[in-house]
């Protein structure tokens, strides 16, 4: 089963941990992630419970024939647009639009400059899209105005809920239920289940308004979130954590060693992987972790550290 696990750049500091049920703006998944997601019926299972501590259990949600599609976390320096949108410092892909969405992500908020689908759409007011810390109660109603609208809109989120989430893959339990409203000529809410890990929807739902918008709902299936690179001779992305193993895949110029902390700090694993020029897959063994909160630190030759939190079930 998997579960959900933090990244967290540099060297891990394990007396300032992320705190359960607050996504903050450097938590937010890097360069380099992947969440794959499948549209989903049986939306009778869906829960919009609100309130702390909540338990969503959605695995009655099930898979329609519509393919699989993702969502990719770029360095907008590598979008094919990154001139249209010269103040973005971070941008998504989503394959099933296709579409390039363009942000500026600092410490407070996160707000979308524009996007690309077959041509420019640049916000001259632009939508906040998150605010920092996100929790329970936070809430933000936002002005926009882009090239697309005649008259621009407004833009709503506001948390409220948090908990564990159930779906069909598996469980999560550090996540954020965020309610928005988009109005432009028509209002479009829509239902985040969001990872609070790394700021990812886990499930997105739209109940629509039985006339011009349909209920829908999709939910992640698989999820590659990447570390930030502090070296270039070294790339390292996490798959994901089951009950008895922890797989990455790494590719570095020279051996790298592994350690697996405690929330404490305690050292409880120590591992030796050899150099691989090319990208290389292996497991990190969880079978004897009691349940909990451990950090995956990567050391190069060099000294260098990368770190990891995630959680053992």
């Amino acid at each position: 089963m998997k579960s959900l696990f933090t990244l967290v750049a540099g060297t891990a500091a394990f007396s300032t941990f992320a705190q359960m049920g607050v996504l903050n703006s450097n938590e937010m998944a890097p360069v380099g992630s992947v969440f794959t997601y499948q549209t989903a019926v049986n939306l009778d299972v869906l829960d919009t419970t609100t309130g702390a501590n909540v338990n969503w259990n959605v695995t009655g949600l099930l898979p329609t024939t519509q393919t699989p599609w993702d969502v990719d976390y770029l360095a907008p320096a590598t979008s094919p647009h990154p001139t249209a949108f010269p103040t973005a410092n971070y941008c998504t892909f989503e394959s099933e639009i296709p579409r390039y969405n363009y942000y500026t992500l600092n410490s407070t908020a996160m707000d979308k400059v524009g996007s690309w689908t077959t041509s420019q759409v640049s916000y001259s007011d632009y939508q906040r899209e998150y605010v920092f810390p996100l929790q329970l109660g936070t809430t933000n109603l936002d002005t926009w105005a882009n090239t697309s609208s005649t008259f621009g809109g407004t833009y709503s989120i506001t948390c409220i809920g948090s908990g564990s989430l159930n779906l069909p893959v598996g469980t999560f339990n550090d996540v954020l239920l965020v309610r928005v409203k988009g109005y432009d000529i028509l209002t479009i809410v829509q239902y985040l289940w969001v990872d609070a890990t790394n700021g990812a929807p886990l499930l997105i739902y739209f109940p629509g308004d039985d006339f011009f918008i349909p209920e829908a709902a999709a939910y992640a299936v698989n999820t590659a979130i990447g570390i930030e690179e502090n070296v270039q001779t070294t790339e390292l992305r996490l798959h994901g954590v089951v009950n008895d193993e922890l797989l990455v895949s790494y590719a570095s110029l020279a051996p790298l060693t592994l350690y697996v902390r405690s929330a404490t700090g305690q050292l409880v694993r120590t591992v030796e992987w050899p150099a691989s020029p090319t990208p290389s897959t292996r497991g990190v063994d969880a079978a004897g972790l009691a349940s909990g909160v451990y950090i995956l630190q990567v050391q190069g030759a060099d000294g260098t550290v990368q770190a990891a939190k995630f959680y053992k079930p």
